[in-house]
């Protein structure tokens, strides 16, 4: 589970990078990083990458004030995997 998680990470860390929203591409990296050395922890942070104002969840890409629909529909679905696989993860500690 850890690794389609960490590779669920790197899909949507490319599309953040490619659609210039590089902030957010880090903050994914790191939590990447994070899974190999605390997995425990990385869960727990990917899951609140969904609450609140300013999530992850409300990020949308856009050209020229015109939203990206085949970019955000990738986003999405890749979101809601993540977010599965999160849901589902079994705390070692």
């Amino acid at each position: 589970m850890i690794n389609k998680i960490k590779e669920i990470l790197k899909e949507i860390s490319a599309l953040l990078y490619k659609n210039s929203a590089s902030d957010w591409a880090d903050y994914i990296d790191e939590l990447c990083s994070q899974i190999n050395t605390d997995p425990d922890e990385a869960v727990a942070n990917i899951k609140r990458l969904y609450g609140g104002m300013g999530s992850l969840s409300d990020l949308v890409f856009s050209k020229n004030g015109v939203p990206l629909r085949d970019e955000n529909n990738q986003l999405d679905e890749l979101r809601k995997e993540l977010y599965i696989l999160c849901s589902s993860y079994k705390y070692k500690n």
